[in-house]
């Protein structure tokens, strides 16, 4: 078994068996549980399977899930983009509900802007015009190393841990970000997906996903430099 080289919160293991362990640091078992049921609620989609009940391991709580095959990118080509987006719709198609708080409320988003005591995180706050919904279960920390590609398709999305109702733009916004999507492949994403919104709106809320992100990093005292720089 070898450690994984990415991870923020948790610790990842692969298993010579082809199984995948993670140690959570962070998560409550209420969190784990509703991550455990959504997965079985999206098995029919390009998603990790939970393979046995939680349990302890290093004095943390512990899960085991199957391994989805291809690799994570920083950058993807206009197929890998279209079945990303096609994933999304029929996952948010699904019209599901969580017990996991709402993150990316306004109100949320406010107080931790509010609390990093940043001033470029406020003005750029103050300025946007987005009013997002809950409408939705969307994934919540969808960027390029939570989704891995095989040979121009999709291999699956995984790391559902902040999965709650929220508003699936701001979803394609953390796509868009996080890819570095450009106008054109922006203008792809949504019509791929079905959302009828300009350019310009989704990118009030590629705004709004950094500024929370930003303020999120900052709250636990991680670099946000990388992310200052894209607002």
């Amino acid at each position: 078994m070898r450690r994984a080289e990415f991870g923020h919160t948790d610790e990842v293991y692969f298993d010579s068996d082809g199984t995948v362990l993670k140690l959570f640091n962070q998560a409550s078992k209420e969190q784990i549980e509703e991550e455990i049921k959504l997965l079985k609620k999206l098995e029919h989609l390009k998603v990790p399977k939970v393979m046995g009940e939680l349990f302890t391991c290093r004095g943390k709580l512990a899960l085991r899930y199957t391994k989805l095959e291809g690799k994570s990118k920083k950058h993807i080509n206009s197929f890998e983009l279209e079945e990303l987006a096609l994933f999304l719709k029929e996952f948010h198609a699904l019209n599901l509900k969580s017990n996991n708080p709402k993150l990316f409320t306004k109100k949320r988003v406010r107080e931790l802007v509010l609390n990093s005591n940043d001033e470029r995180l406020k003005e750029v706050f103050n300025s946007l015009k987005v009013e997002p919904k809950e409408s939705f279960v969307i994934h919540g920390d969808l960027f390029w190393d939570n989704i891995v590609f095989e040979e121009n398709r999709l291999g699956g999305v995984f790391d559902f841990i902040d999965a709650c109702e929220g508003d699936p733009l701001f979803e394609l916004a953390v796509v868009s970000f996080s890819f570095g999507l450009n106008c054109e492949q922006k203008r792809g994403l949504l019509r791929t997906y079905g959302m009828a919104v300009e350019v310009d709106e989704l990118n009030e809320y590629i705004k709004y996903a950094l500024v929370y992100y930003c303020a999120c990093r900052v709250k636990v005292g991680r670099d946000y430099k990388d992310l200052m720089r894209l607002l």
